[in-house]
């Protein structure tokens, strides 16, 4: 079950109109994968416009880099979310990844056609479909995305099978 926090801070990113994909554990407990995470994983679209809505919304969480062992908490700017790394903030509802790509150069447009529009409560978000969630997490190989495809290994096997993606995991 997705967390009260990470609720509002879809709602509130949903409201602003701003355009991402959830990716990571997020959208794994999207997916009914009984896994807990620390932080909301976006991948976010890169256009100006969507930018300056995104920084909007952060500005109102009050959002900064994180870890911040100076305590500077310096906010992001627009040159970072057009970049194509990897944002670390900390907000008031929680902690927030923006990511501006994948490994493999995806961002937004590479990943939507294989998202799966999913509604909470009246709200529309955008999650991946299960098959790339897969692929993605196991091309990242860290431990949270080495416990996500295990549970999904368990949870979906027989849909593995039926896309027939065992050999590109394995091989």
């Amino acid at each position: 079950m997705l967390s009260i926090e990470f609720r509002k801070l879809l709602e509130v990113l949903s409201q602003a109109g701003a355009e991402f994909i959830v990716v990571g554990g997020c959208a794994a407990v999207l997916q009914d994968v009984p896994i807990s995470t620390f932080d909301l994983d976006i991948v976010h679209r890169r256009t100006p416009e969507n930018i300056d809505r995104l920084l909007s919304v952060l500005a109102t969480l009050d959002a900064h880099f994180y870890p911040d062992f100076a305590r500077r908490k310096l906010p992001p700017r627009a040159s970072d979310l057009a970049g194509r790394g990897h944002i670390l903030l900390s907000t008031k509802l929680g902690r927030l990844d923006v990511l501006c790509e994948l490994t493999g150069e995806r961002g937004y447009a590479e990943l939507l056609p294989h998202t799966t529009e999913i509604r909470l409560p009246s709200k529309i978000y955008w999650k991946q479909h299960p098959r790339i969630f897969l692929l993605i997490q196991y091309a990242l190989r860290d431990d949270v995305s080495d416990f996500c495809v295990r549970q999904l290994f368990s949870y979906r096997s027989s849909d593995f099978r039926k896309f027939g993606i065992w050999s590109k995991l394995f091989y």
